[in-house]
């Protein structure tokens, strides 16, 4: 019995693990009146650079930028910063993360009234979660099912009293 419950307990937390094993990939999309830039990018990432007050710089990837007309033209970082100073920048509106610029928090949403870095605030940021989990997740959920599986065949059946 004890060592039915204590599979039950890996296998639930190993399955309570996997939805924290990594950040949610976010799939950000980018347009205003000459522009459509998309990317990827995790919900908490590392920033390369941050300034306190002032922004912070991610590493994102599959990033195409494509101006109107014009050839795409592919990047590593975003910029994320007030006003028009930082790519991104929030001209008007809600902020596109929450904590700090060492630590930020990006949410699925639609943000309004942003600049690119490159003129006016008319653009629309749009981060969505991806479709498909990543490879750590799948990991922890396997091994949690695998662990409920060993325990469960592992019990003894008893028999019952006559």
């Amino acid at each position: 019995m004890m060592k039915t419950l204590m599979g039950v307990a890996f296998g639930a937390g190993a399955m309570m693990a996997a939805g924290c094993a990594g950040a949610t990939v976010l799939v950000a999309t980018y347009t205003d009146a000459s522009s459509t830039e998309t990317w990827k990018q995790d919900s908490n990432p590392t920033p390369t650079t941050f300034t306190a007050g002032a922004g912070t710089t991610i590493a994102v990837w599959d990033a195409a930028w494509t101006l109107d007309p014009g050839p795409a033209v592919t990047y590593a970082n975003a910029s994320y910063g007030g006003g028009f100073s930082g790519s991104f920048g929030a001209a008007f509106g809600s902020q596109i993360y929450t904590g700090s610029e060492a630590a930020p928090v990006f949410a699925v949403g639609r943000y309004a009234g942003l600049s690119d870095g490159s003129g006016g605030s008319s653009g629309v940021l749009t981060l969505s979660a991806a479709a498909v989990p990543e490879p750590a997740t799948w990991a922890m959920m396997l091994a949690g099912f695998a662990g409920l599986g060993a325990f469960s065949l592992g019990a003894r059946r008893r028999p019952l009293a006559a």
